[in-house]
């Protein structure tokens, strides 16, 4: 099901709800991508600090594909 993203709470729910899904745990993330599990938790409460390529990286483990379309 196509999730709208208008912030970073949006964001931080779809990854979670994908990690979930994948019956993963944040530490379980954290370590096959190398991040730290704090930051894994901050990315999925909203924090608005992290670098797009590294939520990417983390989207792409989770199967997420991120779409962006124009509103009309």
């Amino acid at each position: 099901m196509a999730q709208i993203i208008r912030s970073t709470e949006d964001l931080g729910a779809a990854l979670r709800q994908a990690r979930r899904k994948a019956g993963l745990t944040q530490m379980q993330v954290a370590d096959a991508l190398g991040f730290s599990h704090q930051w894994i938790s901050e990315i999925e409460s909203g924090k608005p600090n992290a670098r797009i390529g590294a939520i990417l990286e983390v989207a792409a483990a989770l199967n997420l594909t991120l779409k962006a379309s124009s509103v009309e």
